[in-house]
């Protein structure tokens, strides 16, 4: 929710964009990072008296200035992609603002300008006379660096999984290395989206071996949207058998009192028994990377398989059916090779000349 600090009501702007974005089956994540980012640039309207109804790109880009020189909470300097990001759910925001009668009907047309494609991708139309050649682009936006995306190692992803304290962590740090489902997924899923036989015929499942099926939609809270529909993901035989450990313990806990479908439920506290939210996982995670010494968040599970599957020389149209992309440009961002392969490359070039 973003709060109007003159009335301490929920911004009534903001609300309407939140349900038009949960209309669309955009991921909670998404929608949260959405309302933090407009909170933020409403937050700094209020500070310079700027009606953010009849904005203008000049204060916009006074905003931007404004975002990349403030540091993250950690006290880092703001990145090339997080200011880009922020913009992007601005701009969004007042183009939805402005088509609902919201704000100023000019807003939405000076957030973007024409430009025309020098260069134009092999499935792109420019049409009979070249009209489609000019396309309408964001005016303001920031040169993010392509960085690649933060990884684990091998050893990490082995150390988080030893260090978990519960069958049910051991199980979470698996699934996530091994399947690459998205967080919100995983936490959507329930009891029957995972097939873990060796058969599933007698489930009605036609997939062989242990498999799990990510839905094409959660259950509307704690479940992220998939963006290619409905897919099934395989499971290797590690992943089997701590799910059956959780299980165990899970039974041993609350034995016939635990009525949830979902798979991941809470342990303990006063909501034991209930689906885990998005910000438990994430605390657990973090906890257990902080007392190895390094920083461990959910969507690095997602990189790290992604990147060994690409650096494995698995086909990109698989590993786009893996992650549940709806287009295979997403991939490039992994296809940054790492340190210790660009090592071996200039080592074995040396030895090469020197034999």
């Amino acid at each position: 929710m973003v709060i109007d600090t003159e009335t301490f009501e929920v911004h009534a702007g903001v609300r309407e964009y939140v349900l038009f974005l949960r209309g669309g089956s955009r991921s909670p994540n998404t929608i949260r990072a959405y309302a933090r980012a407009i909170a933020v640039f409403l937050t700094w309207c209020e500070r310079t008296r700027t009606d953010w109804r009849t904005v203008r790109l000049g204060d916009l880009a006074r905003f931007k200035t404004s975002v990349e020189s403030s540091p993250t909470p950690q006290g880092r300097p703001q990145s090339g992609r997080s200011v880009d990001l922020t913009l992007t759910a601005v701009c969004e925001f007042l183009r939805f603002a402005a088509a609902s009668g919201l704000a100023d009907g000019d807003v939405a047309a000076m957030l973007s300008e024409r430009r025309h494609l020098t260069f134009v991708p092999s499935a792109f139309d420019v049409g009979e006379q070249g009209q489609f050649r000019s396309v309408r682009s964001r005016a303001l936006r920031t040169r993010a660096a392509p960085l690649p995306p933060a990884t684990f190692t091998t050893e990490q992803v082995e150390a988080l999984h030893e260090a978990a304290t519960t069958a049910r962590d051991h199980f979470i740090v698996r699934v996530l290395s091994r399947s690459g489902v998205r967080v919100g997924e995983l936490l959507g899923m329930r009891l029957e989206h995972l097939h873990f036989l060796p058969d599933s015929m007698p489930l009605g499942c036609r997939v062989p071996g242990a498999h799990l099926h990510v839905p094409a939609n959660g259950d509307g809270t704690t479940a992220a949207r998939s963006k290619s529909g409905a897919r099934t993901v395989p499971v290797t035989a590690d992943v089997v058998m701590d799910y059956r450990e959780y299980r165990t313990e899970r039974f041993d806990l609350f034995g016939e009192r635990d009525q949830s479908g979902h798979v991941l439920i809470n342990l303990s506290g006063p909501r034991a028994g209930a689906p885990m939210s998005y910000s438990n996982l994430r605390q657990i995670l973090a906890r257990l990377g902080t007392g190895l010494g390094f920083r461990a968040t959910p969507h690095m599970f997602r990189h790290t398989a992604a990147t060994e599957w690409l650096e494995a020389h698995i086909a990109p149209d698989v590993v786009q059916q893996l992650l549940g992309h709806a287009s295979q440009s997403t991939l490039a961002v992994y296809t940054h090779p790492s340190d210790a392969a660009a090592r071996a490359a200039v080592d074995r070039v040396h030895e090469g000349r020197s034999r």
